[in-house]
């Protein structure tokens, strides 16, 4: 009877750990803290598009994308000549417990491939179709597997800054700070990014690069990632009253 009763005491046990894993599994998540305009998410295993707010939590399966408004629906630029970003363009910075974040410019569509968070592995693979994202990379011990994976390449880290923009032409990178490993799905050639440095896979299977970013370029992947104070509006959309966000300002790479 004693031995009986030792086992249904470590059988509670073994359950009890099980559920407080499950459920720290179940949190795992990219948490939204900053967001600018329309965002919305599908959640898995959902096909329906709702309104995704700060605060709320982003899990594997999910899809996010962010809607530039219709003044900008069918291109230009998403700021004004100081800028600032329209406060009606979607835009949106998702963060891990580790402080590594993607974030989303307008135009943007996302999904979450995979996500481990644990003290033996960090792991986030996104899948984007379309769009711009910044991809920030916290700088720790554990064994990292961060990727961004385009139509044309596949983008990965594991302690850096980057930039990413995938369009019908082509997807283009740039490296902020550390360096990143492309690989071209079409010949599984492997490329090495350095920081400074840009490298586009264009739609025709032709690949430009790396060669050094200018600073025109810097400034036009680093802008419209972050709600600003002041305020924007479009010509066509000068009649309507607009507060936008507080300012958000870019952060640095976590870690050292």
């Amino acid at each position: 009877m004693k031995r009986i009763g030792i086992l249904a005491i470590v059988v509670g046990i073994v359950f009890a750990f099980s559920a407080v894993c499950s459920f720290a599994a179940d949190e795992t998540g990219l948490k939204v803290t900053a967001k600018n305009g329309t965002v919305r998410v599908k959640i898995y295993p959902s096909d329906k598009w709702a309104d995704l707010n700060v605060g709320q939590m982003v899990h594997l399966k999910d899809t996010v994308k962010t809607d530039p408004c219709d003044a900008h629906s069918k291109g230009g630029k998403y700021t004004d000549d100081k800028g600032n970003l329209c406060p009606l363009c979607g835009a949106a910075t998702l963060e891990l417990s580790d402080k590594s974040s993607v974030s989303l410019k307008p135009g943007t569509e996302i999904s979450i491939d995979e996500l481990v968070m644990n003290n033996a592995a960090r792991k986030l693979k996104v899948n984007m179709p379309k769009g711009e994202l910044r991809m920030i990379v916290a700088k720790v011990g554990t064994p990292s597997d961060f990727s961004v994976k385009t139509p044309n390449a596949i983008y990965g880290a594991t302690g850096t800054l980057f930039y990413v923009s995938a369009t019908a032409s082509g997807t283009s990178v740039y490296v902020a700070d550390g360096s990143i490993i492309v690989v071209d799905p079409l010949t599984g050639t492997t490329y090495t990014v350095t920081a400074g440095m840009t490298m586009t896979f264009n739609a025709d299977g032709t690949v430009t690069g790396p060669t050094p970013a200018s600073d025109v370029d810097v400034s036009n992947w680093t802008a419209c990632y972050t709600p600003t104070a002041e305020p924007y509006t479009p010509a066509d959309l000068a009649s309507l009253a607009v507060n936008p966000p507080g300012q958000i300002g870019e952060r640095g790479i976590s870690g050292g």
